[in-house]
């Protein structure tokens, strides 16, 4: 049985990293599929006690990441960017 750890970290850290899971579970954000707001990511859990304002910054974010999969080298997340 694994242990529940925490990590304190602010906002901005939850929301780009927020993003990035979104990125990686939902690809490429397109209006038509995802529609308009959070909700298609809004059952997903990125912080304890997470506000509306979070899922916000994070659907903002999710947005930026066009044509990009992350993946995790060395401790830290990396970026690859798909012409297409």
């Amino acid at each position: 049985m694994f242990a529940m750890c925490r990590l304190p970290c602010s906002f901005m850290s939850h929301a780009v990293l927020g993003s990035y899971c979104v990125q990686s579970l939902f690809g490429d954000y397109d209006t038509r599929e995802h529609g308009v707001g959070v909700q298609y990511f809004a059952h997903v859990n990125f912080a304890p006690q997470q506000s509306s304002e979070l899922l916000e910054q994070i659907a903002e974010m999710h947005k930026a990441h066009r044509s990009q999969r992350f993946y995790l080298r060395g401790g830290r997340f990396k970026s690859m960017r798909f012409n297409r």
